[in-house]
């Protein structure tokens, strides 16, 4: 009787160590799925914010580019005509 009660008592602990590593699997698959598809998220939201990075970094440049010949000589000039402003000694004649 006690040899039958110690095969039973072995069945169980074997029973129970072998759901523990299943339960342990379960949660170590269950976590790697969440990882991967968080992953995913940001490896999109990263590939967005460089798209993002760049158009702004061309839009910066041509920026830079418009400042420095509104600051040169020939684009103060062109403001300058824009706004009916002449130089001096310029004589303006008006097409009809």
């Amino acid at each position: 009787m006690q040899r039958s009660k110690n095969r039973f008592v072995r069945f169980i602990s074997k029973n129970k160590i072998h759901a523990a590593v299943f339960v342990i699997f379960v949660a170590f698959i269950a976590l790697q799925i969440a990882i991967s598809s968080s992953r995913a998220s940001y490896q999109k939201n990263y590939e967005l914010t460089q798209a993002q990075n760049r158009a702004l970094e061309a839009e910066y440049y041509s920026l830079q580019r418009e400042l420095e010949f509104v600051k040169s000589d020939k684009g103060i000039e062109l403001y300058a005509r824009a706004q009916g402003m002449q130089m001096p000694g310029e004589t303006r004649y008006k097409a009809n």
